[in-house]
């Protein structure tokens, strides 16, 4: 043995022995050297050892020892000699891996034509050599390489045959490569196939096979797949079966690949069953994950973000606060530790924009938005992914803060997203969730029909791709629903109303969590507007119950609050005009404050505001409050001024504006606000096509503009247009509508005006037969029936005084007499039907009647100038009503009753005296039975001694 194999010898034992102990300078110089002349079987060992070495160190540089040495003796060789397959397939893989260590594509070429030598000589029916072929194929992967791996991976298969013992390896391989060709063909044959072929490595492998966990796990992977492209439940159950049997099989320290594989599992079975124990599963799965790689300050970005992705999921089912911070926590970390940021920058943006559900807190979307742009920029291997990550953040952002911008690029990043995308699964079905609402978003802003049937369309694509019983699926029933909810509001057709109650029915019966007080929320908006089409109070009765427990379910700072609780204010208000419950009233007022309290977007802080005004003008109309007035004019114009000029509901806010400056007008007697308020009634009816369903409400309250400015104005032109308007809104409205009464009996009050003004007795005859017709069809304390009987009476006087019939004048007296005492009804109107019912006995030389009629009259005193006022408001309406105590004294001297005269001036001068004298009562025997109530009748009288202007919301409880 000469010096130069001396020296080969030695490198062979030390890789033999220890390959750590050689340092890279003596190996590269080795990996250098030209062993031209030395003994063939010699350099083929060194090569051979360097590359077991390899497989033991990992060292790269033993890669390129081997591939001089093997690559000279394969050189030399004939392909018939016994050992030259095997020296080819080795320099193959040796080839194949210093590709991938070196990040030099080129070796790969190489690596492919040994192991395509390996194949082509004497040992072409060996089943290793070709396995070898289908890797370098696969590595390399350039034009038809993948198929041609495939089939060289299923030669390996049909070689080896039954007993081979890497039998199991090379069908593991070949389902592998059919998985991997599937994600790129879609061809469902290569999946089943895939299922097939896995399904065989893991049951043949013999015991004690060291890679048997790696065959379940890629079992599992080719269920799963299946599972979802075949929506099969018995599938998907097998993938996570296969799942815990490749953890089972696992070693501890091995177990994390199988852990993640079960993960997986596990969360596409509850993406498609719904299981809560399935999420639940795979939350532990992959906490065992992150704490098997020693923690989440140990574990890498993969394994971080897939916790996060689980206790997110857990969250929103479960709303346990501590799973959303740890995720957030965890998907930060994923993000800071990935040396690409974009790899896990959408699953920390989700769970942000989680957050922001959660809290209310813009800046989360700021950077969950921030980060998915970012992403986006980069990574195209996920750009429809992330495209729609980042709509649906850009449209949350609009929705809260409405910056400009936001909507249109939310919407056009959906758009690209759809365009790129060709998956048929659960993120396609995400995306189109996504624009549907964003267009749905772009319909409440500028009211354009084909953005709602837009929005119809997508979701309805996006339930036909999810599974029937995924987690996902009641959350877009429940947009879907309120995409039919706006139709109907905008084109009247009542079968879209159906269609939204069914829609949400069918989402409440699979929710759970959070998504379920959602549903709720929209089942209960949906109730309402029933009831408002059809009257039915029993949808009231719902609507009103599932409002407020929304609301209770509610948490301050969520986004969601400010529009629940105005749902719930105007159910309360419409409870309170159906039953009279003044109760109902406070709490509507409650409710709407509340939600005007609340940060929300212009479009749904525009419908707060509208909501606290209408409430707010309902009570002033009752009890008369100046500061419920006030408040009703600044917030009904806040709620015009945030509602973009496009957006379908500004008619609504417009009318809503256009009653509140009517009752200004009336209050103050000013021409001005009158003059406004029909220009803004005008501009609501103008803005509002016939086929709209609230367009009789818009025309009523035009007419009745029109009649305040008539008031204010005495212009009979006014009159004329207000009748007219009045007749339009009443056939629009037609029999069937709950508030074609309430039209009716306006018609009934301006004909019975104008026939006064002009002296036109058909108006007068119209009036009468209209408004005894509608008063048949209230009940006897309807807080309507007093104002109707008031009218009434006034147009039977008017028509006595037309035509002087004995039985009109008795017919008027008697409306005014029952409307005195209609207790739910606006102690204001009670007063002037006394005082009506007073002077026309007067008239007739009646004056025990009407000394009877101021009586009463002064009995509702106190409830005109009640506790609920503040002291300034009460001494201004008393005040008012001063001239009224005299005059029913004199009245009581007419009719020889001197003492109903005394009585009536002690009354007129004393009702704030008396009041503060009933707050002082002396409530020691309350005290006696019930200390804690005689406590707290003190000091709900010091605070109606106060008489702060909100003192009915003091207390906001039931």
């Amino acid at each position: 043995m000469n010096s130069r194999e001396a020296v080969e010898q030695t490198l062979y034992e030390q890789l033999r022995t220890s390959p750590e102990q050689i340092d890279d300078d003596a190996l590269w110089r080795a990996a250098e050297d030209d062993c031209t002349g030395l003994q063939m079987q010699l350099v083929v060992d060194v090569g051979m050892a360097a590359v077991d070495a390899y497989d033991a160190t990992g060292r790269p540089v033993l890669l390129v020892v081997a591939m001089n040495r093997l690559g000279l003796v394969l050189d030399t060789m004939n392909e018939g000699e016994s050992s030259h397959g095997d020296i080819a397939t080795t320099l193959g893989n040796a080839l194949r891996a210093a590709a991938e260590a070196f990040d030099e594509a080129d070796l790969l070429d190489d690596a492919v034509r040994a192991c395509r030598l390996a194949t082509e000589g004497s040992g072409r029916a060996n089943p290793a050599y070709w396995s070898n072929l289908s890797h370098a194929l696969r590595a390399r992967d350039v034009g038809g390489d993948l198929p041609e791996a495939i089939e060289c991976a299923r030669r390996a298969v049909e070689l080896a045959g039954d007993g081979h013992r890497d039998r199991a390896m090379f069908a593991s391989t070949l389902g592998a490569m059919l998985v991997q060709e599937f994600v790129r063909t879609g061809h469902r044959q290569q999946l089943i196939d895939a299922v097939d072929v896995s399904h065989e490595a893991a049951t043949v492998a013999v015991a004690g096979d060291a890679d048997l966990p790696t065959y379940w796990s890629n079992l599992s992977l080719t269920q799963r797949l299946l599972g979802e492209e075949l929506r099969d439940a018995a599938l998907l159950g097998g993938a996570v079966e296969s799942g815990e049997t490749a953890v089972g099989a696992s070693a501890v320290e091995s177990q994390l690949g199988p852990l993640m594989m079960l993960k997986s599992a596990l969360l596409a079975r509850y993406e498609f069953l719904g299981d809560p124990a399935d999420l639940d599963r795979a939350a532990v799965v992959s906490g065992q994950a992150v704490e098997l790689c020693g923690g989440p300050a140990e574990a890498p970005p993969e394994i971080l973000a897939g916790h996060a992705v689980c206790l997110a999921l857990r969250y929103e089912l479960f709303e346990e606060s501590t799973d959303l911070d740890t995720a957030l926590g965890l998907a930060r970390a994923a993000v800071h530790g990935e040396p690409e940021r974009s790899r896990h920058a959408s699953t920390l943006a989700n769970i942000l924009s989680t957050r922001y559900d959660r809290d209310g807190d813009v800046a989360d979307l700021d950077e969950a938005i921030e980060l998915i742009e970012e992403s986006a920029a980069v990574d195209g291997a996920s750009q429809a992914l992330l495209l729609s990550n980042l709509g649906a953040a850009l449209l949350a952002r609009h929705e809260s803060a409405s910056l400009p911008g936001d909507l249109e690029a939310s919407i056009d990043a959906l758009d690209r997203a759809l365009e790129l995308t060709t998956d048929s699964g659960l993120d396609e079905a995400a995306l189109l969730a996504n624009a549907a609402n964003a267009h749905s978003a772009r319909f409440e802003r500028d009211g354009t029909v084909a953005d709602l049937e837009r929005a119809l369309e997508l979701t309805r694509d996006a339930l036909e791709v999810l599974p029937p019983n995924s987690p996902d699926r009641p959350a877009i029933l429940a947009n879907t629903s309120l995409a039919w909810r706006q139709r109907f509001e905008l084109l009247g057709d009542a079968e879209d109303l159906d269609r939204a109650i069914a829609t949400g029915e069918e989402a409440l019966a699979g929710s759970r969590g959070t998504a379920r007080t959602h549903i709720l929320a929209e089942l209960s908006a949906c109730r309402r507007t029933l009831f408002s089409a059809s009257g039915d109070e029993a949808d009231l009765s719902w609507a009103l119950a599932t409002a407020q427990q929304v609301a209770d379910d509610t948490r301050p700072g969520e986004p969601a609050r400010c529009g629940r609780f105005s749902n719930l204010a105007a159910c309360l208000l419409a409870r309170y005009e159906v039953r009279a419950d003044l109760v109902s009233l406070d709490q509507a007022v409650r409710a709407a404050r509340v939600a005007n309290a609340e940060t929300a977007g212009p479009l749904t802080s525009g419908a707060a505001a509208t909501n606290l005004g209408n409430c707010l003008l309902t009570r002033f109309e009752l009890r008369g409050a100046p500061e419920d007035l006030d408040e009703a004019i600044v917030t009904s114009r806040r709620a015009v001024a945030v509602t973009p000029h496009t957006s379908p509901f500004r008619a609504g806010r417009l009318s809503n504006l256009a009653n509140v400056l009517r009752a200004g007008a009336i209050t103050a007697a000013d021409p001005a606000a009158a003059d406004e308020a029909v220009a803004v009634a005008r501009e609501a009816t103008e803005a509002t096509s016939d086929r709209d369903p609230a367009l009789p409400a818009y025309l009523s309250n035009l007419a009745l503009a029109l009649t305040t400015r008539y008031h204010v104005g005495e212009r009979t032109t006014d009159l004329d247009e207000a009748v007219e308007t009045f007749r339009r809104a009443v056939e629009l409205a037609g029999n069937g509508h709950p508030d074609h009464k309430l039209y009716r009996s306006n018609l009934g009050m301006a004909l019975r005006q104008r026939g006064e003004a002009t002296e036109s007795p058909a108006d007068v005859d119209e009036s009468v037969a209209v408004l005894q017709a509608v008063i048949s069809s209230y009940w006897a304390d309807h807080p309507d029936r007093a104002p109707l009987l008031l009218g009434l009476g006034n147009a039977l006087a008017t028509r006595f005084e037309q035509s002087g019939a004995v039985d009109d004048l008795a017919a008027a007296l008697a409306a005014w007499d029952e409307a005195i005492d209609v207790r739910a009804s606006s102690p204001g109107i009670r007063v002037l039907a006394a005082e009506a019912l007073a002077e026309a006995s007067a008239q007739q030389g009646d004056w025990s009647g009407a000394t009877a009629a101021y009586a009463r009259l002064m009995r509702l005193l106190p409830t005109v100038a009640w506790h609920g006022l503040a002291r300034q408001s009460r001494e201004s309406v008393l005040a008012g009503l001063q001239e009224k105590s005299g005059t029913a004294a004199a009245m009581a001297i007419e009719s020889a009753d001197p003492a109903v005269g005394i009585e009536a001036l002690e009354t007129g001068r004393s009702v704030s005296w008396q009041q503060s004298l009933n707050l002082r009562r002396d409530l020691d025997r309350v005290r006696g039975y019930s200390p804690v109530m005689a406590d707290r009748l003190i000091e709900i009288a010091g605070l109606l001694g106060s008489s702060p202007s909100n003192v009915v919301d003091a207390h906001v409880g039931g």
